[in-house]
């Protein structure tokens, strides 16, 4: 009997009232049965959601606005838009967008239950502080009291949108380029390694994200990746290693370990100090050049998660 892998996916994802957890469960059972690693993580991250360590792939970054109460001489303002020109560019690079990291199911629960609502995150004190931190060392008087993310639900159901949009494209060119690939599974006489070749080619094409070995991530402009790493408070080696894995020259990690050996001065430390920050900006400074072989928006993610897990912030 004819196996239907390949064209019930298609079906499924082709009616818009389908949930898409169905298409990726068979899409996962499909990617173990031919072997190819890429595919079967990004469906499982999809139907599972993504790790906070994660990078997420370009198309589940949701614009968003930022609401804050700002302090300056013991007076407190009205919630306002987080003045985001006021910050450094590395701490602008945090807020353009808002990673959504949650399970294909979760994401349609939230959209059938609240199409027209929004969606809201509250930080922390830590990051209020290190925010009128950088605000201090731009020589500006006033400071982040409270801070609050909002996502409008509509956002999310574009994600999805966008998820099945590429799952369905990719078993599209399968099946026009494999006619009889659902067969061929059924009696083990596929052509794994041309059925993986086509399958990573289609992929890099439709910028679908897939991970290598749990640590590198391909963020979908076919150019930037990312190593990702949980780096221990104050563990400099860790955080060395994790630059230099992000393509940051041995000379400039070297100049980061010397910089915070000195501000440190033998206390340690919460917050970064003006010599840290003024590195950070000289870093995006060499990705906006090219010296940094690295998008600028991705440096930023990178100083962002280095230098905030080392000290502790995030």
């Amino acid at each position: 009997m004819k196996a239907q892998n390949i064209s019930e996916i298609i079906n499924l994802l082709s009616d818009d009232d389908q949930s898409l957890v169905k298409p990726f469960l068979k899409a996962q059972i499909f990617a173990k049965r031919v072997g190819n690693e890429g595919l079967y993580s990004w469906v499982v991250q999809e139907i599972k959601g993504y790790e906070n360590e994660s990078e997420l792939p370009s198309y589940r970054k949701a614009k968003s606005n930022d609401f804050a109460i700002l302090k300056q001489y013991g007076r407190y303002t009205n919630e306002q838009s987080l003045p985001l020109a006021s910050f450094s560019r590395v701490v602008q690079s945090m807020f353009l967008t808002y990673d959504v990291s949650n399970s294909i199911k979760s994401l349609e629960e939230i959209v059938m239950n609240d199409p027209k609502g929004a969606l809201n995150k509250l930080y922390g004190a830590d990051l209020c502080q290190l925010l009128s931190n950088d605000l201090k060392q731009r020589g500006l008087n006033f400071g982040v009291h409270s801070l609050r993310t909002e996502v409008q639900v509509f956002e999310l159901a574009e994600i999805l949108i966008n998820i099945r949009s590429k799952l369905l494209e990719l078993m599209l060119e399968l099946e026009e380029d494999f006619p009889n690939i659902d067969i061929e599974l059924e009696t083990r006489e596929i052509d794994k390694k041309a059925v993986n070749q086509t399958i990573n080619f289609y992929m890099n094409k439709i910028r679908i994200t897939t991970t290598g070995d749990g640590n590198t991530v391909n963020t979908g402009d076919n150019s930037t990746v990312i190593n990702n790493a949980v780096i221990t408070k104050s563990n400099k080696e860790e955080l060395k290693k994790f630059l230099t894995d992000n393509g940051v020259s041995d000379e400039d990690v070297t100049h980061l370990a010397e910089i915070i050996d000195e501000e440190a001065s033998g206390t340690t430390l919460t917050k970064f100090g003006p010599k840290v920050g003024a590195w950070i900006q000289m870093m995006i400074g060499k990705a906006v050049s090219g010296a940094w072989e690295i998008g600028v928006g991705a440096a930023g993610s990178v100083l962002a998660q280095g230098i905030l897990q080392y000290y502790g912030l995030a």
